[in-house]
């Protein structure tokens, strides 16, 4: 009886055995997918030119030194998305199964016709798996932190058509390495500062200006200019008591200020526009937002016009940042605390991170009162970085003047990106982009 039941007993523990390494295999397998997914995704990270082949070679190099020899691959796919920020691998490979192999000898099936030849002794020579892993590229450090970021675009006369259509093209990367799909535990949110001899602030003019929205059929003209007073250097919110951003005409300039020919302007229309040489409606500032349809139709279009007032972007950059200004932002737009960029969450990352992208392509040489515009920008970038707001400043090709400038108003120098043509511009953003963000795997 012992012998009879010793056949069927090793043969069930010979199959043990092999499942055991089967499933053994497929740990093993995901392991090194996962690992290679991670090695291509960093590839991605830090190559600006051809990222995607980077990130391919970086798949396949790794995954062959990390599977197991043990273990025959015969297929291996790896595809990345259009902004290589997603990147997938699939891996078809067999795992040898020698006692049920011989287990089943008489079978009269043979192996599958894709199975290699060391599995071509009978159908269960070999088992058949698949497996794959994504590795995506985003903000906030693997998902564990919020993120806010303002833009501010250089749409000045110095931009020609060539320039723009790079901008525009850059910024839209941008846009869409920072603001993922799945919103529903951290968010991410990006706002734009457009900005030439002034701002358009749409809709927002009356609250920022502290000037009636009509008057009689004519409507407030939305381009407004610096703020004046104690605080024309903070972020506190624009009010009779803090003070009020510049209108059009600058009517409530404080006296002992010059605000040149726009003093001579009238705040109204009956159409409610701006001059030529200012941000036109379809270039007015965008809050906080995760829609990247919004931002991108508004960045598509931008067209150069007019000087460049530079701390006219540097300052409302900040302003779509702060908390002070809450109260002038629909609820979906509000910027959260400063608190929450020290504040440390669950899984180790700062609740929030603020991040303001300075783009120009000139001097700063447009300014309403007795600072000038470099003047004013420095110290607007001096306050913001106290506030914690990390500062990113990109210069198209600009002189030796406003690179010492950038350099001084980024962060750290490191955070200064010298775009000395089209292509180191793309490349700025998209670093600047990637350094926002972090590598995780999907699940």
């Amino acid at each position: 009886m012992f012998g009879l039941s010793a056949i069927p007993l090793f043969g069930l523990l010979g199959m043990a055995v092999d499942f055991s390494r089967v499933a053994g295999a497929r740990y093993k397998v995901q392991d090194a997918v996962d690992a290679a997914m991670l090695a291509a995704g960093r590839a991605a990270q830090i190559t600006m030119n051809d990222p995607a082949t980077a990130a391919k070679n970086a798949a396949e190099a790794y995954f062959a030194t990390a599977v197991p020899s043990d273990i025959i691959v015969t297929e291996s796919e790896v595809t990345i998305n259009a902004t290589s920020t997603e990147l997938t691998m699939r891996v078809t490979y067999w795992v040898r199964t020698p006692i049920v192999s011989i287990l089943a000898i008489g079978s009269s099936e043979g192996p599958p016709p894709a199975a290699p030849v060391d599995c071509k002794s009978t159908k269960f020579s070999c088992q058949r798996l698949t497996t794959s892993a994504t590795a995506i590229i985003m903000s906030g450090g693997n998902g564990g932190s919020n993120v806010e970021v303002a833009m501010m675009l250089d749409i000045t006369g110095s931009m020609t058509a060539s320039k723009m259509a790079t901008l525009r093209s850059a910024a839209k990367d941008a846009v869409d390495i920072l603001i993922w799909q799945d919103q529903s535990q951290f968010s991410s949110r990006v706002a734009l500062a457009p900005f030439s001899v002034s701002v358009n602030v749409g809709s927002y003019a009356s609250a920022v200006t502290g000037v009636a929205a009509t008057s009689g059929s004519q409507r407030l003209r939305p381009c407004v200019i610096e703020r004046l007073g104690p605080n024309w250097a903070t972020d506190a919110a624009p009010s009779a008591a803090n003070g009020w951003i510049g209108s059009f005409a600058a009517t409530n300039a404080p006296s002992g200020f010059s605000y040149s020919s726009r003093l001579g302007s009238s705040n109204y229309n009956s159409a409610g526009t701006c001059g030529s040489s200012d941000p036109s409606a379809t270039e007015a500032i965008i809050p906080l937002t995760s829609d990247k349809s919004v931002l991108k139709n508004r960045i598509d279009a931008l067209t150069p016009t007019g000087g460049t007032a530079g701390h006219l972007g540097t300052a409302w950059a900040w302003y779509l940042l702060s908390p002070n200004w809450s109260a002038i932002w629909p609820a979906a737009s509000r910027p959260g605390p400063y608190a929450d960029i020290t504040r440390i969450n669950a899984k180790g990352y700062p609740v929030l991170q603020k991040y303001a992208i300075l783009m120009t392509d000139g001097e700063y040489n447009t300014q309403y009162s007795s600072r000038s515009s470099q003047t004013q920008a420095s110290t607007l970038c001096t306050n913001m970085k106290a506030q914690g707001i990390t500062v990113f400043t990109v210069g198209f090709m600009v002189n030796n003047a406003s690179k010492a400038h950038l350099t001084a108003c980024a962060t750290s120098p490191d955070h200064f990106y010298d775009a000395t043509n089209g292509d180191k511009l793309k490349e700025a953003f998209r670093d600047i982009a990637l350094k926002i963000s972090s590598l995780r795997l999907s699940l």
